[in-house]
C-alpha cells in the first residue's frame, strides 16, 4: 500500500525519476520443540528510481534503475516458547 509519483523531464523525454512511498508487513513464525515464536514487522520504505525509457512505436522498454530505504516502525514478537529455553534470549 503507497503512493507512487513519477516525473518525467520535460526536456529529456527519455528519462524519467519515480519517488514511491511505501507501508509494508512482514510476518513469519519460527518453530521450536518447546513451542513456536511469530514475528510481525512494520516499515516505511521510500524506493528512488530512476526511469530509462527505450524504444520507438509500438515496441518500448523501460528499464528502472535506483536505490530503496526502509525504515522499521514497529515490531512486535508473540512468544510461546518459555523464558527458560535456549532460543529465547537469541530471538529477542
Amino acid at each position: 500500500m503507497g503512493i507512487v509519483l513519477v516525473y518525467i523531464f520535460s526536456d529529456k523525454k527519455y528519462v524519467g525519476i519515480q519517488l514511491e512511498l511505501l507501508y509494508s508487513q512482514r510476518k513469519w513464525t519460527e518453530s521450536f520443540s518447546d513451542g513456536s515464536v511469530t514475528t510481525d514487522l512494520r516499515y516505511i520504505e521510500v524506493p528512488l528510481i530512476t526511469n530509462i525509457n527505450l524504444g520507438n512505436g509500438k515496441m518500448k522498454y523501460i528499464i528502472n534503475i535506483g536505490t530503496y530505504f526502509s525504515y522499521n516502525i514497529n515490531k512486535q514478537l508473540q512468544m510461546g516458547i518459555p523464558n527458560e529455553d535456549e532460543y529465547y534470549q537469541s530471538i529477542i
